[in-house]
């Protein structure tokens, strides 16, 4: 079984780690309803405010982090997108070549241990979120253990299966 305090532990700039983008969409009530996400500064449902149909010049690759920048109540928070969508302009994206969908969850975790900084009247701008820090496990080279994070999000992962397994079979039978 993994363990956090097994690691090393060091801080890093979310600049230093990932690359970051804007999204391009100002107002999604223009568009129809469809099967495209529309992403806003909501923490709740991973994001997904919406779903439209909007021409490619509004939508975002996906496996990225999506850091919420503004509104809602959800400022500071950061979700993981694995499939393409059309997001707020509200949000930044933050892009790294190592970032799948396992490891990203350690990402926002972490990263969501800093939403108390950021407020209605102290919003996460770009150059703030460049330098806002997060705490990470390294490697024997003092770089993100991405393997790492991925392998322990995995065994969560298949623990709390086991325990929903075990619950659903405890009601099954009368418990």
């Amino acid at each position: 079984m993994l363990k956090l305090t097994d690691r090393k532990w060091k801080e890093f700039k979310v600049g230093d780690l990932f690359t970051i983008e804007k999204c391009k969409c100002s107002n999604a009530s223009l568009f129809n309803s469809g099967n495209i996400p529309y992403v806003g500064a909501t923490n709740k449902n991973n994001g997904t405010m919406n779903f439209i149909t909007t021409d490619k010049k509004y939508i975002t690759k996906g496996n990225c982090l999506v850091f919420i920048c503004d509104g809602q109540g959800s400022v500071g928070y950061s979700i993981y997108k694995k499939e393409n969508f059309v997001g707020s302009t509200t949000l930044k994206i933050g892009r790294n070549p190592l970032l799948n969908e396992h490891n990203a969850l350690f990402f926002t975790t972490s990263l969501d241990k800093n939403k108390n900084i950021y407020s209605y009247g102290y919003k996460r701008n770009e150059n703030r979120l460049k330098n806002e820090h997060i705490l990470l496990p390294v490697n024997n080279t003092n770089l993100p253990d991405y393997k790492f994070m991925e392998d322990y999000i995995k065994e969560v992962m298949i623990r709390k299966r086991k325990e929903y397994i075990s619950y659903a079979e405890s009601k099954l039978m009368g418990g």
